[in-house]
């Protein structure tokens, strides 16, 4: 979105654009990529999967799939701390409704793997 942001300030339909996302935590590093047309499509895509979801009122928690040790991963999901075992047991039983396939298949693609 910021890449997009940019071009369109700065730039032109044409104009080429990198982004990257700089981790100071945990895995201090870079992550980039390309905005070019696949880019796009993929995050309109992604974008809109999501706002439908919401608004379709299928959007679960789904907490993470390991144990919160050091830190907590979710606090939606672990808010008190001590740990968000059930609610993973939840998620498991509930991303295999057929509603929230699409979702599943964005968020936790090798879910659908496993079966």
């Amino acid at each position: 979105m910021y890449g997009l942001a940019a071009r369109d300030r700065f730039g032109a339909p044409e104009t080429p654009v990198r982004a990257e996302y700089w981790f100071v935590r945990k895995d201090p590093g870079y992550v980039g990529i390309d905005v070019d047309a696949p880019v796009i499509d993929a995050l309109a895509a992604t974008v809109e999967l999501l706002t439908e979801s919401i608004s379709a009122g299928l959007f679960p928690p789904r907490p993470p799939q390991t144990p919160d040790f050091m830190w907590v991963q979710c606090p939606y999901c672990n808010p008190d701390g001590i740990g968000h075992a059930t609610a993973r047991e939840r998620w498991e039983r509930q991303r295999h409704d057929p509603d929230l396939a699409h979702l599943v298949a964005l968020l936790e693609p090798e879910a659908l793997e496993d079966e």
